[in-house]
């Protein structure tokens, strides 16, 4: 016998239709997915919420900052996951000069312009990304200081 879910379960079927309800009426969606645990996990709910009905067009992005030399393996881990999930995957490089000072700054200006480019090119005209409670609250401090 299967599990049932809690009624409010966001991972059950209709915990991802209400989460996902806002992207029904896109053109196209482009999921942000770095590796990471919260950005996986999007990816396989944008997965299993689309394999019930007809959707939007998802399409997955990494984005390689060469900054990193493990940067590679995760895009190419990424790939591997949503090629699994019968996902199109691109990996977008930010090449060119870095700076010296305000790296992080200019990492994630870089990594949202790339992305912006690449949903218009796939006709997306939904971008998504996840993060964690901790993530935000980061976001949060690092905008009060």
């Amino acid at each position: 016998m299967a599990p049932v879910s809690p009624p409010d379960d966001p991972l059950s079927d209709e915990g991802l239709e209400r989460l996902f309800s806002s992207l029904n009426q896109a053109s196209g969606i482009l999921a942000a997915v770095s590796g990471g645990p919260d950005s996986m996990a999007l990816m396989q709910g944008l997965a299993r919420w689309a394999s019930r009905a007809r959707r939007p067009p998802i399409h997955v992005a990494t984005v390689d900052h060469g900054l990193r030399p493990e940067a590679a393996d995760e895009a190419a881990f990424v790939a591997r996951e949503a090629a699994l999930l019968s996902l199109r995957h691109r990996t977008l490089a930010w090449t060119g000069p870095k700076p010296m000072t305000g790296i992080q700054e200019a990492a994630r200006e870089a990594r949202y312009g790339l992305l912006v480019e690449h949903a218009g090119e796939a006709g997306a005209s939904h971008l998504v990304t996840a993060h964690t409670l901790d993530d935000q609250a980061e976001t949060v401090m690092m905008r009060l200081s």
